[in-house]
């Protein structure tokens, strides 16, 4: 009550100043100081641009909360404002701070850090309910720091009145998300409507069409909440349930009763083999919400803008959540009701509840997937026609959530029994580590790492050739994967031969100038002044490289080559031969067969009598 009669919250007082203060805030600030620059930050636009890229676009506040810490450590450390490194030691930023470079930003992320911590254990709490204590803790935090914000600009004295208005309007709006959750229906509510009316004055000061669209969706989801806290203070009357929806809601629930008028309504769940009865109305009502907007992505023309596919599928996400917060209330009401008994009966409902979490489960991860294949598919469309369209890092992260998904989707149990789907999922991640090698390789080289991507190269081709070998097993849903492979072979046999020619370049001695040509002389790298190399055909220096433009004019071979000298073949003998004279051997080859002929007789008579004393005889 003290902090709501500080921001002047009382409705009679508010009504009669409405228009006095229309264009400023209730509290009371003093006036800046002189000689100093005033300044200007823009909260939400500044949150919202963070919050859109960083996973709340389908409400993964995990990933936006691991994001607000790494870049509270990134600013810390460009602005040399670590808290030590062996030993802890806190530095926090003072009013005198918050006015230079990015020291503001530290304060804001760490309140968003919180804020999401708490909106993380609130969704884990389904399945885990003490984990909502320590959610409110972290929310008890973010207030904190919302008015931490708060006392930085005001005692500063150096920022505008939209500066002001900005950041009461988020601490106010924090101060009501923490009464909203203890379930102090008309403080919370007070809160909403304070913060609704800054933000209207907020709304009339934008200067562009994204500040108004980004005050617009605010209120509109702070006039959501405190239409709830309303509907809860008075009593809850099921007649006012209608009017206390957001417009979106208002939409599923018109599609469920158009549906319901008819027969198209989910009552059963046919998936794995299993058809499950959904009893409960609640849940059918999610779940014909839920394929409608399926079925409604399945008929959007390949053609369709990007933008609105995206939009599509924000709106299954945020229905597909809705749905498993449903099933799990369902199935929290069951496990009281049963009260600790088991009995057949209890089992199988439970049973059944839980193959319908599944099933919602797997249809928000499978989406999740498509979505993320077609933003790879884009951003690579889009990088291989201009290669400065799409930081390649950007296509890394988007394969890595990608294959994050996978990862997710074998984690459900049920999922181990579709063989099939274990097949898809180990060629899907091929074909990602594939993709991902690539642009790993495309970063390298535009970072100037010459060798690095060449490895990364030859470590793709390996990849994609591994690949190919499953896609020939599983042609019937890997149709585009061969023709983006084929792309990606192509794209990298361009720059390959560049960058080999650079990595050959690095590998040589100091600079070189156009005069100057690098003689390769096997082991030793020689610099030489040439001049009379120009003049040489190529195919005569092929041990040297030549870094000049006039390279080009030089000829491969000499034509006609110049004649050289060589020995003859002797031509006397060839010619002389036949008109030689030999001399007659004929008595001297009489002679030698002669004494051959005696020397055997006389050979044969002494063997003859030397076998008589002992001997041995030759035959």
């Amino acid at each position: 009550e003290t902090r709501l009669k500080r921001i002047n919250m009382d409705t009679n007082q508010s009504e009669t100043k409405e228009s006095e203060n229309s264009s400023t805030p209730a509290t009371t600030r003093p006036q800046p100081k002189k000689n100093v620059k005033i300044q200007q930050f823009k909260l939400m636009v500044y949150v919202t641009g963070l919050q859109r890229q960083h996973g709340l676009r389908h409400n993964d506040f995990q990933r936006y909360r691991q994001f607000c810490s790494r870049r509270i450590h990134r600013i810390r450390r460009h602005l040399k404002f670590t808290q030590g490194k062996r030993k802890f030691v806190q530095r926090t930023v003072t009013p005198a701070l918050s006015t230079k470079n990015n020291y503001l930003e530290i304060p804001v992320l760490m309140a968003e850090r919180a804020w999401a911590y708490f909106r993380e254990d609130k969704q884990l709490s389904q399945q885990v309910p003490r984990k909502l204590n320590h959610g409110h803790s972290r929310l008890r935090k973010a207030v904190a720091l919302a008015h931490n914000i708060v006392n930085l600009i005001t005692e500063s004295q150096a920022f505008d009145d939209t500066t002001h208005t900005e950041v009461n309007a988020y601490a106010i709006w924090m101060d009501g998300v923490l009464s909203f959750e203890l379930k102090q229906w008309q403080q919370a509510y007070d809160y909403f409507m304070e913060s609704i009316r800054l933000y209207n004055c907020l709304l009339q000061e934008a200067q562009t069409d994204n500040e108004r669209k980004i005050y617009e969706q605010k209120i509109q989801d702070v006039t959501a909440s405190a239409r709830y806290c309303e509907y809860n203070i008075k009593g809850g009357s099921s007649s006012d349930v209608p009017t206390l929806l957001n417009p979106d809601d208002e939409e599923v629930v018109a599609s469920g009763n158009k549906t319901a008028s008819t027969d198209v309504i989910v009552k059963e769940i046919n998936w794995l083999d299993r058809t499950i009865k959904v009893e409960s109305i609640d849940i059918r009502t999610q779940l014909t919400a839920m394929t409608a907007k399926m079925t409604a992505i399945r008929k959007l023309p390949a053609s369709a803008d990007s933008k609105d596919k995206m939009s599509a599928y924000d709106r299954l996400f945020i229905q597909c959540n809705e749905a498993m917060n449903t099933v799990n209330s369902v199935i929290e009401k069951e496990h009281k009701a049963a009260g600790g008994l088991t009995s057949d009966a209890i089992s199988i409902r439970l049973a059944e509840l839980e193959v319908i979490r599944s099933y919602v489960d797997y249809q928000r991860l499978s989406f999740l997937f498509q979505r993320n294949m077609e933003m790879i598919n884009d951003a690579a469309a889009a990088y291989m026609s201009n290669d400065k369209a799409t930081p390649p890092e950007d296509i890394v992260r988007l394969c890595e959530h990608a294959s994050q998904t996978i990862v997710d989707l074998e984690a459900i149990e049920l999922m181990q029994e579709d063989t099939g789907f274990l097949r898809r999922a180990e060629v899907q991640n091929a074909y990602l580590r594939a993709i991902r090698c690539f642009y790993i390789a495309e970063t390298f080289r535009k970072m100037g790492k010459v060798r690095e991507a060449l490895g990364m190269y030859t470590r793709t081709d390996e990849t994609i050739a591994k690949t190919r070998s499953k896609l020939s097993k599983e042609d019937d849903f890997t149709q585009g994967y061969s023709d983006a492979m084929e792309k990606i072979q192509s794209h990298m046999h361009t720059h390959r031969l560049g960058m080999q020619a650079s990595s050959f370049l690095q590998s040589l001695p100091g600079n070189y100038s156009d005069e100057e040509v690098y003689l390769l002389d096997g082991e030793n790298n020689q610099t030489i002044k040439d001049e009379t190399i120009s003049k040489l055909p190529l195919s005569a220096t092929e041990n040297t490289f030549d870094a000049r433009p006039a390279v080009l004019k030089r000829s491969l071979l000499t034509f006609p080559p110049e004649f050289q000298v060589m020995p003859g073949r002797p031509l006397f003998f060839d010619m002389g031969g036949s008109h030689l004279s030999f001399p007659n051997i004929t008595e001297r080859t009489q002679t030698l067969a002669s004494s051959i002929a005696t020397g055997n007789a006389v050979s044969k008579v002494t063997s003859m009598f030397s076998s008589w004393w002992g001997g041995k005889s030759n035959e």
